[in-house]
């Protein structure tokens, strides 16, 4: 089943990306010490990407697409990782 546009892969990087932010800086703003809360961060948006492929899977999903999108979730959560370091949020 190929994807439904050309953009999904950068899709799942945008959302990979925004989510590792957005869950590390609210979790930090709920007063968790920064490293855990980027920790937690990274588990659980990488978990919602693999649960998400194992649905896809299910559903008849070809193994280069799935492939492809895993890639692209594990690249955006690497460069929101970069970007929290950089940024020393978890000093």
């Amino acid at each position: 089943m190929p994807h439904e546009h050309p953009w999904d892969y950068v899709m799942h990087f945008i959302v990979s990306l925004v989510g590792v932010l957005a869950i590390m800086f609210l979790l930090k703003f709920l007063n968790m010490p920064p490293r855990a809360a980027l920790y937690i961060a990274i588990i659980i948006t990488l978990f919602f990407g693999i649960v998400k492929e194992i649905v896809d899977i299910q559903t008849g999903a070809e193994a280069i697409d799935v492939a492809g999108d895993l890639i692209g979730d594990f690249l955006g959560v690497a460069l929101g990782v970069a970007l929290i370091f950089s940024l020393k949020a978890t000093n």
